[in-house]
């Protein structure tokens, strides 16, 4: 990885199964070392946000399927799912947030959303309507009320459940030295 930020995101929306537990750990990084601030947000307690309050966004998020791609030396992934995973469907048949059991954001894997009665974006409204509700549920989970902030210590290690916390980095300059798992 470059030294550049990373906005806040979800690993491996390209397989079948995206890894639940992940885990970072900082190795090095000296007095020069500047920003490399890990960011972590809740997707999960933002879709229980975002359905009292926009219910129709949220009902979006939940059933259209987003195009996702990885290739890189000669190795190709692709899948599709919504940005919230619902369990069940509650009693009158629509998408509660208290069900939603996984997110899936990762700009950096997104494919093109495309017109298509499949997808459930038949109409340019539609379309409209699913850009707004993921650049608003990626502005709720940049804000100060959603993202927390840390340097994580050189030696210390982080474990986080990556189908339902969405991380990211500042950018930074100097050495520094990061490992991680699935």
């Amino acid at each position: 990885y470059l030294n550049n930020g990373i906005t806040l995101h979800t690993d491996s929306t390209y397989f079948a199964e995206p890894p639940h537990l992940q885990s970072f750990g900082q190795i090095y990084k000296t007095k020069e070392t500047v920003g490399g601030v890990n960011v972590l947000c809740d997707g999960v307690a933002v879709a229980r946000r975002m359905q009292p309050e926009e219910p129709e966004m949220f009902a979006i998020l939940c059933s259209t399927p987003v195009p996702t791609y990885y290739c890189k030396e000669g190795l190709s992934f692709s899948g599709a799912r919504p940005v919230f995973t619902v369990a069940k469907k509650s009693a009158g048949g629509e998408a509660s947030a208290l069900d939603v059991v996984a997110v899936t954001m990762n700009i950096y894997d997104r494919s093109p959303m495309n017109l298509h009665p499949a997808t459930g974006l038949a109409t340019a409204a539609d379309l409209s309507l699913w850009y707004r509700a993921y650049h608003r549920f990626q502005q709720l989970c940049e804000s100060d009320e959603f993202a927390q902030t840390f340097d994580l210590p050189v030696g210390d290690l982080l474990f986080y459940d990556n189908r339902r916390m969405l991380h990211a980095r500042t950018a930074f300059s100097g050495p520094r030295v990061m490992a991680g798992s699935y």
